[in-house]
């Protein structure tokens, strides 16, 4: 979800208030599905700008949909007390400014609430 935002965040140019409207937009189903090079494509205009995200391999449209909406409620919701995020959030939020994205497999495993141990690989 991280990287999706990350692309309408840049495409919005980095203003929340136009991620928003960006996302109303698709999801009013505002776009078209074409297909490039054997590949799902959503074109659309937004704006009065042109905007094309590819949909990765082995995603359906339905699957593109939940993204609008999970990046929506993100937006609406993941700000401070839980209300909409601030131009200055999401940006930190999709280039990982607390570094909390990582390739790395991480689990927690706790005996109690005051012991806490963690297994990565």
């Amino acid at each position: 979800m991280r990287a999706f935002l990350f692309v309408i965040w840049v495409k919005s140019s980095k203003s929340v208030a136009t991620m928003i409207t960006t996302l109303e937009t698709l999801a009013t189903s505002h776009y078209e599905i074409v297909e490039q090079n054997g590949r799902q494509v959503v074109s659309a205009s937004v704006q009065g700008k042109q905007f094309t995200y590819t949909i990765p391999d082995g995603y359906s449209v339905a699957d593109f949909q939940e993204q609008l909406r999970e990046a929506y409620s993100i937006l609406l919701t993941g700000g401070v007390s839980d209300g909409q995020m601030t131009d200055t959030e999401i940006s930190n939020y999709v280039i990982d400014k607390n570094k909390e994205v990582t390739n790395v497999a991480r689990a927690r495993f706790s005996n109690n609430k005051n012991d806490n141990y963690y297994y990565g690989y």
